[in-house]
């Protein structure tokens, strides 16, 4: 089982999430240029977490 925070909620279910990209969107980009691409995103729609994501899980598994 997986905890959660200071209170050690149990984790029951977790979300993968993936953005709608054109094959080779990100092809030839470092996982930081793929970060700052999409937090560049977010912020222009007006999320104010940027990013907001735990994890960036490359188009190649990385």
């Amino acid at each position: 089982m997986i905890y959660q925070g200071k209170a050690r909620y149990p984790v029951r279910e977790a979300v993968l999430h993936c953005c709608a990209i054109n094959t080779g969107q990100f092809d030839h980009m470092t996982p930081f240029q793929v970060f700052t691409t999409v937090n560049r995103w977010h912020t222009e729609r007006g999320f104010s977490n940027g990013f907001g994501y735990h994890a960036l899980c490359m188009p190649d598994g990385t």
